[in-house]
């Protein structure tokens, strides 16, 4: 509920262009002054206006943030450069964090928006981390329960023989080789394929954990933060305390100086009646000679005037204890000055410390800040390779179906080999071709395996 409007085309943009106005206003020596009472005054109008609005803490921290670095500066008197820092100004400053609270301009307020101070205000401290969702892959060792099912191969594999004929054993020899050959090579790239899968799920569950892993170190950021809040406010009351003892003290201190003025008129008023003493004594001397030259004649008062000497010296006796009790009142209060200045030494020596303190703790949460951000790009990082994994294990899986379609057309053409190289059950047909074509196969499918496995070995090193 503000009173006035905010005036248009205010000499700043954002909250770090104000701060930085404000300085020079305070380092500016010419101008009238703001007492720290007025800027106070100022200050219960902006938080009265953010209840209303609804945006407590911001405009609370904004706003005090501001009076204390002026007051900091200037206790006594804040010099404030009337063309920049005036009560209107501190309520478009609260219009204007208002609206960067809330990302959008105040009606009627001449102001342009400003996304760096939307950020700056809006910006919590917290990153949120995506979850990564595992995608479940068949395992490379799993076969089909079916394969009859998924015979879907091509007819590139067929064996191509003549049609018609007798089959010479070359012929035969060299479709077992290469039927052998290839099948060798399926069994190397379906082991490749079983590791490859083997260290892809491995780094799947790595990049898991990491994910976990800076969870937990999120939620265990936020727990620091809101602990740095709460000593940050304790820290606020224990200042707040010490202004108040310290407004007490230099009550007791104007006490202490009322006592010392009077003490010193009392100085004032014993020293005036130690004169008038003197001369009462010079003048009771020569009373005295008087008396001693009218001794012979006036025995009769001689009486008399010993026992007025006698009452003299009494009072004189009393007046010097009275002087001498003041003079010792005197110095106790001069005793009790003295251990009120050191007591006032010390506690501002405390409240020095205790701002180096708040200091040091709001500094902490912009080094949490940074923290976080790091981790947040070490983990985009991380979800960048993840992807890229993924990627490779659905090329991987790709090749792998078509190797196992591979592998379900060479068992067909094997089994047409084993047919033709059978012998008829009545003799006829290949005439015994079959078992003379088998002679020494075992052996040479024994060297070629060999062969296969120190390609593979090489391949592996490479």
């Amino acid at each position: 509920m503000r009173s006035q409007k905010p005036k248009a085309n205010l000499p700043y943009k954002s909250p770090k262009e104000l701060e930085k106005l404000v300085e020079e206003s305070v380092n500016n020596s010419k101008g009238p002054y703001v007492s720290p009472t007025q800027f106070e005054a100022i200050f219960d109008h902006a938080f009265e206006e953010s209840q209303a609005t609804g945006n407590h803490a911001e405009l609370y921290r904004r706003v005090g943030l501001l009076y204390y670095r002026l007051k900091k500066m200037h206790p006594e008197e804040i010099v404030i450069d009337p063309n920049s820092l005036t009560k209107d100004f501190i309520e478009a400053v609260c219009s204007r964090i208002v609206a960067s609270y809330y990302g959008e301009a105040p009606e009627d307020s001449g102001l342009e928006e400003d996304e760096d101070s939307v950020h700056e205000i809006q910006s919590s401290g917290t990153i949120e981390h995506p979850t990564v969702e595992r995608q479940q892959s068949p395992s490379p060792n799993e076969e089909p329960e079916n394969q009859d099912e998924q015979n879907d191969y091509t007819e590139d594999y067929i064996v191509e023989l003549p049609k018609s004929g007798p089959y010479t054993v070359e012929q035969l020899r060299i479709e077992v080789d290469r039927y052998n050959e290839e099948y060798e090579e399926f069994r190397v790239k379906k082991g490749v394929l079983k590791a490859e899968f083997a260290d892809l799920d491995d780094a799947r569950s790595r990049l898991d954990q990491d994910c976990k892993n800076f969870e937990k170190q999120k939620e265990k950021l936020l727990e620091e933060v809101q602990e740095l809040e709460a000593k940050k406010q304790s820290l606020e009351q224990e200042r707040q305390r010490l202004d108040n003892d310290k407004q007490s003290i230099n009550q007791e201190r104007e006490i202490v100086e009322e006592m010392r003025r009077t003490l010193e008129q009392n100085d004032q008023i014993i020293k005036q009646k130690s004169q008038s003493l003197a001369k009462a004594k010079t003048s009771l001397e020569r009373e005295q000679q008087r008396f001693e030259e009218e001794r012979r004649s006036k025995k009769d008062r001689e009486q008399d005037l010993e026992k007025e000497n006698r009452d003299l010296k009494e009072e004189k006796q009393s007046s010097l204890q009275k002087e001498q009790s003041l003079v010792e009142e005197m110095r106790r209060h001069e005793q009790e000055s003295k251990l009120f200045r050191q007591e006032n030494q010390r506690l501002k020596l405390e409240k020095q410390s205790l701002m180096q303190k708040l200091q040091s703790l709001m500094q902490k949460p912009q080094s949490l800040m940074e923290k976080s951000q790091s981790s947040k790009q070490e983990h985009d990082g991380l979800k960048q390779e993840r992807d890229t994994l993924k990627q490779e294990l659905d090329s991987l899986k790709q090749e792998h179906d078509s190797l196992k379609r591979k592998h379900r057309n060479f068992e067909e053409r094997r089994t047409h080999l084993d047919t033709l190289l059978m012998p008829s059950i009545d003799g006829r047909g290949l005439n015994g071709l079959g078992a003379h074509c088998m002679m020494g196969w075992k052996d040479r499918l024994h060297d070629y395996k060999l062969l296969l496995d120190q390609k593979a070995l090489a391949m592996k090193s490479r």
